[in-house]
């Protein structure tokens, strides 16, 4: 009986099941949490290894909360959910009718990249450089990554040099980076799919803590106004584009891995 804090099971129950899940109870049984499934390694030998990891983690300049840092969610995630990989993806900058001025400062910046740097281990958990890119008015929100922390640099939607997808991709020209739509649905920030770079744009958020993107008539969909004829992940690949698909929590209140995640 365990009362509080991270528990380990080095050692789970050997069942012959090919995936298996860990369920807890708290003594009321009043609450219960279960695991991601995993594999059984001594029942399904596979030639690849699964790992789970959250690619979208919102920190405490916009909505977020405010008290968390880069290092908070990032060790929430290592330590408490146990995932092998996880993102935080600041805002850039909100736009002006949120009535607060909301841009990461380059000292934001510098620490998010610095926190993603000092909790990248090997082999064992792995960050990105990242930050969100919020336009709304031409191709709609999407995070950038960067597979080197040296290349990493914030190129923001309320530049004129980088105010469409279009120049923010020229500008990543020559860099070991992506860029991944999200909550493409919506209305107001979602996808406009005329603006796609195959260079670039090769995964797409398909879930999320706001809903699932996939196209008409899928489970969880978007409660708030959404265009899925339009703007899902459906109506991308009918326009021939080749898209892999990434979850992630999309969380504003600093539960990383929560309603979605990423496995690898």
């Amino acid at each position: 009986v365990y009362k509080r804090g991270t528990n380990f099971f080095l050692r789970p129950p050997q069942t012959p099941k090919s995936f298996r899940t860990i369920t807890v109870v708290d003594r009321t049984h009043t609450l219960m949490a279960k695991s991601n499934p995993a594999i059984n390694p001594h029942t399904w030998k596979l030639p690849f290894n699964l790992y789970w990891g959250d690619p979208h983690i919102m920190n405490g300049a916009f909505w977020a909360t405010p008290a968390l840092k880069p290092p908070d969610h990032y060790r929430y995630a290592r330590d408490t959910v146990g995932l092998d990989f996880a993102v935080v993806t600041d805002i850039c900058r909100e736009p002006p009718y949120f009535d607060a001025d909301t841009k990461i400062s380059f000292e934001e910046w510098e620490r998010a990249k610095k926190a993603a740097r000092e909790f990248y281990q090997p082999d064992s958990f792995v960050t990105f450089a990242a930050y969100e890119y919020n336009e709304q008015w031409h191709g709609g929100h999407r995070n950038v990554y960067y597979a080197n922390e040296e290349e990493a640099e914030l190129f923001s939607w309320d530049d004129p040099g980088y105010n469409t997808p279009e120049k923010l991709w020229r500008a990543l020209k020559g860099k070991k980076a992506m860029t991944i739509p999200h909550h493409p649905v919506t209305l107001r920030i979602g996808q406009n799919w005329e603006h796609h770079d195959p260079q670039f744009q090769r995964l797409v958020e398909i879930y999320s803590g706001w809903g699932c993107s996939e196209g008409v008539g899928c489970q969880r969909p978007f409660t708030i106004p959404s265009d899925y004829g339009r703007r899902s992940v459906q109506a991308a690949l009918a326009r021939g584009y080749r898209l892999g698909f990434v979850a992630g929590s999309d969380t504003h209140s600093g539960e990383v891995g929560g309603p979605a995640k990423t496995a690898v």
